[in-house]
């Protein structure tokens, strides 16, 4: 009964139009922002990929994040790669828990959806508070933010 009604929490929440003026409309919801540093798949991960889904994959608006270590959240991915301190905002994709593996790697297979309107400002938002957000961004090589906690950062400099 316990996981109904969280079932019916959740999908009540995510069916929230998110195409509102503020910010504020993502509070709450299963965005996520993806930073990371390689953003080169592997030969071994486009093969998986062409086997399994097509030889053209990416044209068809798919991509991947190879040997990411632990399961990305299910949700909207508002994807960044970092690269020499510039934070560039490079998409955003719907994971749903789809994978792949091999015997040399396995990648979380994501599909692009329509940008929301909102990276600009959330790019801003990461790229003032990337100390804050993510303070080991020096040598860690990726991570995954929540976007209340992008949000409460935003606050933060506002006040």
């Amino acid at each position: 009964m316990l996981d109904k009604a969280k079932c019916l929490f959740h999908a009540t929440r995510n069916n929230r139009p998110d195409s509102g003026l503020e910010l504020n409309a993502l509070r709450d919801r299963t965005y996520f922002c993806v930073i990371y540093k390689n953003d080169q798949a592997s030969a071994d991960a486009d093969e998986l990929m062409k086997n399994n889904i097509g030889t053209n994959w990416e044209k068809q608006g798919y991509g991947i994040y190879e040997q990411w270590g632990e399961p990305l959240p299910i949700g909207t991915l508002i994807d960044y790669h970092l690269e020499e301190g510039e934070l560039r905002c490079t998409g955003t994709w719907k994971y749903d828990g789809y994978n792949l593996e091999s015997n040399t790697t396995d990648v979380q297979v994501v599909k692009r959806i329509e940008d929301l309107g909102f990276t600009q400002k959330l790019t801003e938002t990461l790229k003032d508070n990337l100390d804050m957000l993510w303070p080991n961004h020096l040598t860690e090589e990726a991570i995954v933010i929540p976007i209340n906690d992008v949000l409460l950062a935003l606050e933060k400099v506002r006040d």
